[in-house]
């Protein structure tokens, strides 16, 4: 798993999982959250596991034809959940 994180104080007490768009990475979300500047917050940024484009990312893989691919995702936001679960 290729996890970014960063937070706004050293001892936040929230924590938001930011997803990326289509294309993106684990730095995609970072400017967001530093643009909005919520006190007191750990953000979290993972990093989709399918390729798309060039250097980038996507969160699902497939097609109508071939089927979709997402458990990959579905596995990583899991364990982020059970990861922030167990530290509250």
């Amino acid at each position: 798993m290729v996890l970014k994180t960063f937070s706004t104080s050293t001892t936040p007490y929230r924590a938001i999982i930011a997803i990326h768009g289509w294309t993106g990475d684990a730095s995609s979300m970072e400017p967001v959250g530093k643009a909005i500047a919520l006190k007191d917050t750990k953000w979290i940024l993972p990093q989709a596991p399918y390729t798309a484009g060039p250097g980038g990312f996507s969160w699902f893989d497939g097609n109508e034809e071939t089927g979709w691919k997402y458990q990959k995702s579905f596995n990583i936001l899991r364990a982020l959940f059970i990861i922030i679960n167990q530290k509250l």
